[in-house]
């Protein structure tokens, strides 16, 4: 029986919403490589027209490295839904290779047909799964293509140890550290609000599930964004 609407304010009222306290600083900072500052609605656009809109944005600076995320969510997508969601991820894939750019994947139960079209359209130069979510099969698939992996808070779960076994057969030049935020806050905070001075967390548990030296794993990653998006930042 659901319970009636007192109970679900009540329990509301109860989830702890304040931000998490700031975590110890790590021996050397990395990049937060993925993080919503803002989230616009562009539902007024069509396909056509928001693809216009990303290539001009694109195509506008050097400073822009990465075309995504973009990619296939089976999560949210019925059967019927799902041709146009992987055509529009077809013409991602393109851009993203016609303009030398970084391709940032978001991929939600859908490994196998995010694989099929890459193959299909040719893998870009560069290739990041944005909070990679496979098992180590699917992680192996991904590097056999060239990509980075790039593990948010999840891999903090306690249900994730699929994702950690991915971590664990991901080469060190080829990990990467998100946040997602403001979305999977890392353990012991998951359901508080996320941000990217949270990063700490993340890679404190992927070091331990690697069994690997903190400050050695930080420099790694920082050197991994920049092989990952194009080389360093200039001034």
């Amino acid at each position: 029986m659901a319970p009636d609407a007192p109970t679900r304010e009540r329990a509301g009222e109860k989830r702890d919403r304040s931000r998490p306290p700031a975590p110890e600083p790590l021996p050397r900072p990395v990049v937060d490589n993925h993080c919503h500052l803002d989230i616009a609605d562009g539902s007024w656009l069509s396909v056509e027209e928001a693809l216009d809109v990303i290539e001009r944005l694109a195509s506008s600076s050097d400073r822009v490295r990465a075309v995504g995320e973009t990619g296939l969510d089976y999560f949210r997508t019925d059967e019927a839904g799902r041709p146009a969601q992987q055509e529009s991820f077809r013409r991602h894939v393109d851009l993203a290779r016609r303009l030398g750019k970084t391709l940032v994947v978001h991929d939600r139960d859908a490994h196998d047909d995010v694989l099929r079209v890459l193959d299909e359209e040719g893998v870009p130069e560069r290739l990041v799964m944005h909070c990679f979510s496979g098992d180590a099969e699917f992680a192996r698939a991904c590097l056999d293509r060239g990509a980075w992996l790039s593990f948010a808070g999840t891999v903090t779960f306690k249900n994730a140890e699929p994702l950690r076994e991915a971590l664990r057969v991901t080469p060190l030049d080829r990990v990467l550290v998100e946040t997602d935020a403001p979305y999977l806050t890392p353990m012991p905070y998951r359901g508080r609000p996320n941000a990217s001075y949270l990063v700490p967390v993340t890679l404190r548990s992927m070091a331990q599930t690697l069994g690997a030296d903190l400050e050695t794993l930080c420099e790694a990653v920082d050197a991994n964004t920049d092989e990952a998006f194009g080389g360093p930042w200039g001034g």
